[in-house]
């Protein structure tokens, strides 16, 4: 690509199916921006919110072109400092967004002092075109390390149970703290590195479920999970080139 990116992107922006914008633009961004050194031009804004099953969610994605990108050396995580959140409320009640916020902040409290939710009320054409409510959690580390996990309600139409913010807030809370104890440097929904020229070379600690190792066995849901620091020896090494 010879010329910077910008796009308009219009449609589902949270679900339960893929990465959210949120998650994209506090978690993947950050780890790009080490590639390209700067973050000039590098942006994304999310306009309008867009829910299953009608969407009418709307974001603005630059992009800055680069001719060569820096190699990483990402062997350390570090110890997580910090857990921040994004709960979000689209044509429902003002009061939900806090309801999931104070949810998954009494469980990480446990873990960790520094933790924050932000609320984003959605109303009107800013809450696109399905009601709907959610939270991103976003987890960083002493090296600027980022894991984020997303959780979305039950979309209108589906036969599914209608969710409740106190218990969608725990589950996010939860799906973090195992988001962690699990992956390394790359979270789940950004472990899609290119091999590239082998002058160039990377190095990327990464957890049971990226793409580039086997798999492993995942432990049971109730085995405990270690407390403040959340490492896990368990985990590989992959080797990468950039161009």
């Amino acid at each position: 690509m010879k010329k910077p990116l910008n796009a308009v992107l219009r449609g589902v922006t949270n679900d339960n199916v893929d990465p959210s914008v949120d998650a994209i633009k506090h978690s993947t961004l950050p780890l790009l921006l080490k590639f390209l050194g700067t973050d000039e031009g590098l942006n994304l804004k999310v306009v309008k919110r867009g829910l299953r099953p009608n969407g009418g969610g709307e974001i603005h994605f630059s992009c800055p072109c680069r001719a060569k990108l820096r190699p990483l050396q990402m062997k350390d995580s570090g110890l997580i400092r910090s857990i921040r959140g994004i709960a979000f409320a689209c044509k429902v009640s003002p009061a939900t967004g806090n309801r999931i916020g104070e949810s998954a902040k009494k469980i990480l409290k446990e873990y960790v002092a520094d933790v924050y939710c932000y609320t984003d009320l959605c109303k009107g054409p800013k809450g696109g075109l399905s009601p709907g409510f959610g939270i991103t959690l976003i987890a960083e580390t002493v090296n600027g390390v980022r894991y984020a996990v997303d959780v979305c309600s039950n979309p209108a139409d589906s036969n599914e149970e209608a969710s409740i913010p106190e218990d969608l807030g725990e589950n996010a809370a939860n799906l973090l703290l195992d988001e962690i104890y699990r992956v390394g440097f790359s979270f789940r929904t950004t472990s899609y590195l290119k091999h590239n020229r082998p002058n160039n070379t990377c190095k990327c600690v990464v957890g049971w479920e990226c793409q580039l190792i086997q798999p492993k066995p995942r432990p049971p849901s109730h085995v405990p999970r270690p407390p403040r620091h959340f490492q896990d020896t368990d985990r590989s090494t992959v080797t990468f080139h950039v161009g």
